[in-house]
């Protein structure tokens, strides 16, 4: 009942307790059980008091909000609100925003690894033809009678013969393709490179993410500063100093502990100690100064706080602590004068006025404001080396990358990228090689291009452009019906693959035109809408509530992105058609003229003019 559910309360702040998760934890259980039973007041008031007892906790704010919409379903506003304050703690919840982190993390990650297969994909799609022609043409001179197909994909199979990561196998790939590649090409598989020098700094963060993930020491050390703690938290925190023994967070948190316990020797001989390592630490200071104040010694309690504000003046906490002393030691005037709850008041008006609304004579847990480790520390601590993150990231390194050892991957990829970027950008290593023809497909040399475009323009080959006039203007075209068939057949192959693109990848079509940095954020996109269809909860699951059902306003939401940006990579692939066509007509155009100029010519000269 709610007397019960108040004491609970009371015992909370009395022990200095921030949020009380466990117990939190057990209401939103009962809340979720309400709505079951179809009590839905019922898991509006349990939810109502986990989210006072753990104000800095997500789930409560999330369980009141779908209590709110179970009692009825048009109460839009109140259930909009308490999910939108949820999501806005969670953010500044370190463990809720390191899930969230760590599920974005990777399921961009995973997106990337996808982009990068079916780049590499269409390319092959797109240019194998072209390796294969020149295999053929360059072995059949040397007697080696075999199918150019066999010979490319000779050249193209030894990273899978020998087992390589399917990362190393796709820059294999990339790496031999490129003679084919046109200047936007280039600059995307150079993306993709620069990418992969910083692979493994990526994996590491991934790994560090992964470990937070798994509790132990981290855990620990929030449990012990922002929510309730048990004696085992306390046991293993004292088990970690023992074996770090000056590691000054392990000192922190316990003094924390102590403190609010009532153990205020034991306190006070971390927090000095931690003040020997860190004199210009203010957080130590302050902490240190509850300590005395919690002992009754008030005048050195005062001079510590000040000598706090001193080292820094920002800290709410800080003023309202000397403040507080101030009462306790009678001298009005002085605290009137300093005017330390005004400026405690202007530094941070809701901490204030919630300490005050805490505040219980003799019970110094809610008399004065403790310092917890910040948000910053944690993630210091969170992305600190250790031999099992090393560990984790070698064997990630491996499922990818397998071929190159971990330790000299940052070089190995900046190596590559300096050779990749010099042979494709300052030696034209694909001038003796086979150009592709944007409309058909066919190979041709490059030699044999009909006219040299702007440059980002798809070649045409002579066929083409020839049976486009015949169609539109019956000119300059002696060829045989088969082969304007065949060639017809080609390029409704081009289309109808381009048409597969656009409709089942967006941005694919885009990449197959030559347009590979649009079509490659588009692809990166839509994988990461897929990924995140697949684990709509998250890789790492929230497991108190994101398992629950789905609300329907989060799944419209994502619905209306998703088709919103699938129509508008269509429009886009439509207009990359449009641009491709007109730059055909173009060329047509250019065609055409210069075959009536040469056409011309020869009249004169038949004439002798």
């Amino acid at each position: 009942d709610d007397h019960t559910l108040n004491l609970i309360y009371e015992f909370q702040l009395d022990n200095g307790i921030k949020n009380f998760t466990t117990f939190a934890t057990f209401l939103i259980y009962n809340s979720q059980k309400a709505i079951q039973k179809g009590k839905p007041q019922e898991a509006i008031r349990l939810a109502k008091a986990a989210k006072k007892m753990a104000p800095n906790f997500p789930q409560p704010y999330w369980a009141l909000a779908k209590a709110y919409s179970n009692a009825d379903k048009f109460n839009f506003l109140q259930t909009f609100q308490e999910y939108f304050k949820g999501s806005w703690v969670a953010v500044k919840n370190f463990k809720s925003f390191i899930r969230i982190t760590t599920n974005w993390f990777f399921i961009s990650y995973f997106a990337l690894f996808l982009t990068l297969l079916t780049f590499v994909f269409i390319i092959m799609l797109k240019y194998f033809p072209l390796l294969s022609k020149d295999c053929e043409d360059f072995f059949s001179r040397r007697t080696y009678h075999l199918p150019g197909y066999l010979w490319a994909s000779l050249i193209l199979l030894p990273p899978v013969i020998l087992g390589l990561g399917p990362i190393l196998i796709a820059s294999y790939f990339l790496l031999v393709l490129s003679i084919y590649f046109n200047k936007k090409e280039k600059y995307v598989a150079c993306v993709f490179f620069v990418l992969f020098v910083f692979s493994p700094g990526i994996l590491k963060t991934g790994s560090s993410l992964v470990e937070a993930q798994q509790g132990g020491l981290l855990d620990l050390l929030y449990r012990a500063n922002y929510e309730d703690w048990s004696p085992e938290t306390e046991k293993n925190l004292k088990q970690y100093l023992q074996n770090n023994p000056q590691d000054p967070y392990l000192m922190f948190s316990l003094g924390l502990i102590e403190k609010r316990e009532g153990n205020l020797e034991e306190a006070k001989r971390y927090y000095q100690k931690l003040y020997e390592l860190f004199p210009s630490s203010a957080a130590i200071v302050n902490n240190l100064a509850n300590v005395y104040f919690a002992q009754g010694n008030l005048e050195l309690a005062e001079a510590t706080y000040k000598k706090a504000i001193e080292l820094d003046n920002r800290h709410a906490s800080f003023h309202y602590n000397l403040y507080r002393t101030y009462l306790e030691l009678y001298k009005f005037l002085e605290a009137r004068k300093k005017e330390e709850l005004y400026i405690a008041r202007k530094l941070a008006p809701e901490l204030i006025d919630y300490q005050k609304t805490i505040y219980a004579p003799n019970i110094p847990n809610r008399i004065v404001i403790d310092e917890t480790l910040t948000f910053l520390q944690f993630w210091k601590r969170l992305f600190q080396h250790s031999e099992q993150k090393d560990l984790l990231a070698s064997s990630l390194w491996n499922y990818f990358f397998k071929g190159i050892p971990y330790r000299y991957g940052f070089f190995s990829f900046i190596l590559v990228t300096i050779f990749f970027s010099f042979v494709f950008f300052y030696l034209d290593v694909g001038k003796n090689f086979s150009t592709r023809c944007g409309k058909c497909g066919k190979p041709m040399k490059q030699k044999g291009r009909m006219l040299r475009q702007k440059a980002g323009f798809s070649p045409i080959c002579f066929q083409c452009l020839s049976i486009y006039l015949k169609e539109s203007e019956d000119k300059f075209t002696s060829f045989s019906d088969n082969w304007i068939k065949e060639i017809k057949r080609k390029q409704n192959h081009q289309l109808l693959i381009r048409g597969i693109l656009t409709h089942i990848m967006p941005g694919g079509a885009q990449i197959w035109l030559g347009f590979p940095m649009e079509g490659f954020i588009y692809v990166f996109i839509f994988y990461c809408f897929v990924l995140k269809i697949i684990f709509w909860n998250g890789i790492v699951k929230d497991p108190l509530f994101l398992n629950q059902p789905l609300f329907f306003y989060e799944f419209f939401t994502f619905s209306l992105l998703f088709f919103s940006f699938y129509f508008f990579a269509q429009r886009q692939s439509n207009q990359a058609k449009l641009f491709f066509e007109k730059n055909f007509i173009k060329l047509a155009e250019a065609f055409k003229n210069q075959k009536e100029a040469k056409i011309e010519k020869n009249i004169l000269t038949d004439k002798g003019i």
